[in-house]
């Protein structure tokens, strides 16, 4: 685990360059209603920006449940089940202790579309149990992405699913403000959620290039 979590200014950044100041403004509205408790508000915001994401997100369980669809196929369940995670826990109490398990989910998604591809181009069959980190390095899948999208799934492996997979230090480095808002967990409430809509971001970009 040679670097650091994600910083507040990376997670930042990448959410502007996927979604616009825009986005950023309704994560932070979102996380603040989170922490208000008023969850059901905070899940119906979430899932209007989830949907003008585009592909499968929380708006999607949200329709299907209502129409009373099946939420996914049995053979999708290694891709979309950790978006249903990531649902169940921003509407549990607490949000906070949950942060670091929502954004676990977020790349678990991506880690099942990674391999989703893997498999259905009949790749790299030895190391289709392999983790997200070495399989994006993999000339195969590096060489099917833009390199603004890999560079952006290296650090999201390295700066985010790593990390909450095996990280339980404290953070070395951290501004006043953000010791506030993390209250010594990983990430904070607004930091899960922006890592959850850029993993999204990234997942359609998966899409459109795999």
């Amino acid at each position: 685990m040679a670097r650091n979590p994600a910083t507040r200014q990376e997670i930042t950044d990448r959410l502007i360059h996927y979604g616009g100041t825009s986005a950023l403004e309704e994560i932070a509205t979102i996380a603040q209603l989170v922490q208000s408790s008023s969850v059901l508000s905070a899940v119906e915001r979430l899932a209007v920006l989830d949907a003008n994401i585009g592909g499968f997100g929380i708006h999607t369980l949200l329709e299907r449940g209502k129409s009373k669809q099946r939420s996914y196929d049995t053979e999708d369940r290694p891709i979309y089940r950790p978006i249903q995670y990531v649902q169940m826990y921003l509407t549990a109490p607490n949000f906070e202790w949950r942060a670091r398990n929502a954004a676990e989910m977020a790349c678990a998604h991506i880690e099942g579309l990674v391999k989703r591809f893997v498999e259905r181009r009949n790749l790299l069959e030895r190391m289709r149990s392999s983790p997200l980190g070495r399989l994006l390095h993999q000339r195969a899948v590096k060489y099917a992405l833009p390199v603004s999208v890999w560079e952006d799934l290296c650090w999201l492996n390295d700066a985010v699913y790593v990390q909450v997979k095996h990280n339980y230090s404290v953070r070395e480095i951290e501004e006043p403000e953000e010791v506030e808002e993390r209250k010594g967990h990983l990430f904070s409430v607004e930091e899960a959620l922006a890592i959850y809509v850029i993993s999204r971001y990234l997942a359609v970009e998966i899409g459109n290039s795999l």
